[in-house]
């Protein structure tokens, strides 16, 4: 199966453009179980919530590979909620770490902070934490040397970016059809 993750901070359009990705080549979509997680408890979590979230982000992606699916479009990873632990605990579950390594053979879209912030009750890290947090991930994908492009502009240009980058790594592969 053909992993392709979009990430970046809070607010950089990664959820809507890996719904329209998925349109876009008929593929399937996952959604941020995180954002999901958080507000089904209306933003009250712990360490433990997390590490659950990552968890379940793990075994949903997974499911999506047992049903035979052939590209699948993720919205965020594990890079970010290593970040998040770090961010809210200064810690975080080191077999995060092995996963990680696995994105290697994935294509990220590290969604740019060109876009405004927008406050939904959910969302906590605007100004100079959604900056910082952004270079956390870019290095996090550097060091893991996993390939990305960043996605940046707004609507239908960001749109075409994305679908590019998209067409010419699957262009790439053996594994898509």
């Amino acid at each position: 199966m053909i992993k392709i993750y979009l990430e970046g901070a809070e607010s950089t359009g990664k959820s809507s453009l890996a719904f329209n990705l998925a349109q876009i080549f008929n593929a399937d979509y996952l959604p941020e179980y995180g954002r999901l997680y958080v507000e089904y408890f209306y933003g009250k979590f712990g360490y433990i919530d997390i590490e659950t979230i990552a968890e379940t982000q793990l075994l949903l992606e997974n499911a999506y590979e047992s049903n035979g699916t052939q590209l699948l479009f993720i919205d965020t990873s594990l890079i970010n909620t290593k970040q998040w632990f770090l961010y809210d605990y200064k810690k975080y579950p080191k077999w995060l770490d092995n996963e990680i390594k696995k994105y290697s053979d994935s294509l990220f879209l590290l969604c740019d902070t060109d876009l405004n912030w927008i406050e939904d009750g959910i969302r906590t890290n605007s100004g100079q934490n959604r900056l910082d947090l952004q270079k956390k991930y870019k290095n996090c994908l550097i060091e893991n040397k996993i390939q990305f492009h960043t996605i940046s502009g707004k609507n239908q240009h960001r749109i075409n970016l994305a679908k590019k980058f998209v067409e010419q790594y699957l262009a790439s592969t053996k594994e898509y059809a």
